[in-house]
C-alpha cells in the first residue's frame, strides 16, 4: 500500500491532506469547538460572516460608537481589518459544514497537501511523504493552528506553493508551474503581505538567476506570461475589494484602522504618531498603556533583546521543539544539499526583516515553514545515510526519533490552548449567550468595562448585519447615548453586563434599568 502511495505522488499529496483534515477534525471532536475570544479571532470570524451574506464589506452602522472593537474598522464601511483570506477560508467552511471551525479542518488540508506536494519538488517521494506528514501532524494538528481561528496554515500553504513550484519551474519551465508560484503569492499576499513579501524576494533570488540563464527565452516566456497573468487578476482583485472597503483602491483596511487607533508603528525604528483617543476603555488601555509600553521596552538594548528571545522561543516551539531541533544540528553536513541553502536564506531573510516589527506570533512565520521543515527531514536523511550500511538499524532509529517527535507534541502545552486565561475570558459571555438564546423575542445587551476587566475580555463582537443579529452587543457610553440606542433596538429586550468593575473580576448580568 505504502508502495502505491509513493509511486503515485498525486495520491500521496491526497493523503497528506486528507491526514491534516482528519487530525484538526479530531481534535475537535476531542476538545470542542474553541470559543473564539481572541482580538484576531472575532475579527476573521466578522470578515466571514461578511463574505456569507454576499458582501464585501458592511455598511456603517448609523449608531456605530456604541459597537467599535478590535481590529475592526467601522467607517467608511464595517469591516474586519485584515487581508480577507482566512475570513473567506472560514465562510467556506461555513457554508460547506455550517460552522467557521470546519474552515479551520479545511486549511489543514491545504496544509497538508501543499507541504507534501512542496517536498516532492525537492526530495524522493519516500522522505517527501514522510515530511509532508510529519510537519501537518507536528504544527497543523497538535498546536493552535488546527485548534483555532487565527490561520496560519493558509499562509504556509502559500508559502508551500511558492517554494513547490520554484524547483520545478527551474527544472522545466512549464507554465503550470508558473501558475502555482502565482497562486502561492496570491494567498500570500491575502494572508501574510509583509512576511509574503520577503518570502517573494527570497523566491525571486534564484528565479531571476533562471532567467538570465536560460538559453532559450520562449521557454521562459510561457512561463512569466501565465504568473504575470494570474498575479494581474489577483492584484485586481485586491484593488477591488480595498475600494470596497475604504473607498480608496491603493488603500487597505488595516491602514484605515491603525490610523484610527494606534499610536505605535509597526517597525521598532519610527516613532509614535498621532490616533484619536478610543472611546471603548479596553481598546484605550491596549493600546495607550500596554501596545505603547510595549514600545518603549523595545526600544531599549534589554529590552528589545528579552522581546527577540521571547519571540524565537515560541516561534522555535510551535516549529521544532527539542526532538525536531537534532536533525538541524546537522546543518553545516547539509548545507548544500538541494534546497537547504534556500531554506537557510529564506529563513535568514525572514528573520532580519521580523525582528524590525512590533508585533510578532508564530503564525507570523507561516509563509517559510515549508522551507523549516524541508531542512529538518534534510538533516533526518543525513543522520540515517550514516547507517545506511545497517538498514534494519536506520529503521529503528527512524522509527524512534518519529515516535520520540509525536510524543513531545502531544505533552506540549499551547500557550494559546491553555485552558486558563484568556481563553476561558470567552465561557461567561456564551453562557450569558445560552441565555438569551432560550429566552423570547431578541436582545440588545449594553456591556461596560471597569478598571479590572482584563483586555482579552472581549464582548463587543457582532455579526455583519447587526440590526438583524439574535443578540446585539453594544458598548455603555452614557446614559443619553444609551436611551438613542434603546430606542433604535425599541422591539429588543434590553440587558446590561458590567465587567471587572473590582478586583475579583466578577461579572454582573441583569436586565437595563427602565428609562425615566
Amino acid at each position: 500500500m505504502l508502495a502505491l502511495v509513493v509511486r503515485r505522488r498525486w495520491l500521496a499529496v491526497l493523503l497528506v491532506g486528507g491526514l491534516g483534515f482528519a487530525g484538526s477534525l479530531a481534535m475537535t471532536l476531542r476538545h470542542g469547538a474553541p470559543l473564539p475570544v481572541y482580538h484576531d479571532e472575532l475579527s476573521y470570524l466578522l470578515a466571514a460572516d461578511t463574505f456569507l451574506q454576499g458582501r464585501l464589506a458592511n455598511p456603517t452602522h448609523p449608531f456605530w460608537p456604541h459597537f467599535e472593537t478590535f481590529h475592526v474598522i467601522q467607517r467608511p464601511t464595517y469591516v474586519s481589518k485584515y487581508p480577507p483570506g482566512q475570513g473567506l477560508l472560514l465562510a467556506l467552511g461555513a457554508r460547506l459544514g455550517g460552522r467557521p471551525i470546519v474552515g479551520v479542518w479545511l486549511g489543514a488540508l491545504a496544509l497538508g497537501a501543499a507541504l507534501c506536494w512542496m517536498l516532492q519538488g525537492w526530495l524522493p517521494p519516500r522522505w517527501a511523504l514522510l515530511g509532508g506528514a510529519l510537519t501537518v501532524v507536528h504544527v497543523g494538528v497538535f498546536t493552535y493552528w488546527g485548534r483555532s481561528y487565527f490561520g496560519g496554515a493558509l499562509p504556509a500553504a502559500g508559502g508551500a506553493l511558492v517554494f513547490g513550484a520554484l524547483p520545478r519551474l527551474l527544472r522545466r519551465g512549464r507554465p503550470r508551474d508558473a501558475v502555482w508560484l502565482a497562486l502561492g503569492l496570491a494567498v500570500l499576499a491575502n494572508t501574510r503581505p509583509y512576511e509574503g513579501a520577503v518570502v517573494s524576494l527570497a523566491a525571486a533570488a534564484p528565479l531571476g538567476a533562471w532567467l538570465r540563464r536560460s538559453p532559450h527565452r520562449h521557454q521562459w516566456r510561457r512561463s512569466v506570461a501565465p504568473l504575470v497573468l494570474v498575479l494581474g487578476l489577483a492584484g485586481a482583485a485586491m484593488l477591488l475589494y480595498n475600494r470596497a472597503t475604504t473607498g480608496e483602491a491603493w488603500r487597505a483596511p488595516y491602514t484605515v484602522y491603525e490610523e484610527s487607533y494606534s499610536k505605535r508603528p509597526l517597525f521598532v525604528w519610527e516613532g509614535l504618531r498621532q490616533a484619536p483617543e478610543p472611546r471603548h476603555p479596553l481598546m484605550s488601555r491596549f493600546y495607550e498603556e500596554w501596545l505603547i509600553g510595549a514600545y518603549h521596552e523595545q526600544r531599549t538594548w534589554t529590552g528589545w533583546l528579552g522581546t527577540l528571545g521571547r519571540r524565537l522561543e515560541s516561534t522555535w516551539a510551535v516549529f521544532l521543539g527539542p526532538v525536531l531541533t537534532l536533525p538541524c544540528l546537522l546543518l553545516p553536513w547539509i548545507l548544500r544539499w538541494r534546497g537547504v541553502l534556500l531554506a537557510v536564506a529564506a529563513s535568514s531573510l525572514f528573520l532580519l526583516t521580523a525582528l524590525a516589527a512590533l508585533s510578532h506570533k508564530p503564525h507570523y512565520a507561516a509563509p517559510v515553514l515549508g522551507l523549516v521543515f524541508l531542512a529538518v527531514i534534510q538533516g533526518l536523511r543525513r543522520g540515517v545515510s550514516r547507517v545506511r550500511s545497517r538498514r534494519r538499524l536506520a529503521g529503528v532509529l527512524l522509527a524512534v526519533f518519529l515516535a520520540a517527535a509525536l510524543a513531545e507534541r502531544v505533552a506540549y502545552t499551547d500557550p494559546i490552548l491553555r485552558v486558563g486565561e484568556p481563553r476561558s475570558c470567552g465561557r461567561p459571555k456564551a453562557e450569558v449567550a445560552d441565555f438569551l438564546r432560550g429566552q423570547d423575542g431578541r436582545d440588545l445587551v449594553f456591556v461596560r468595562y471597569g478598571p479590572w476587566a482584563d483586555i482579552h475580555d472581549e464582548w463587543i463582537a457582532n455579526a455583519a448585519d447587526v440590526d438583524a443579529a439574535e443578540i446585539v452587543w453594544a458598548l455603555s457610553i452614557g446614559p443619553e447615548d444609551d436611551r438613542l440606542l434603546r430606542r433604535h433596538f425599541a422591539d429588543r429586550v434590553a440587558w446590561r453586563v458590567e465587567i471587572g468593575m473590582d478586583r475579583g473580576g466578577a461579572i454582573r448580568f441583569d436586565r437595563y434599568p427602565a428609562p425615566d
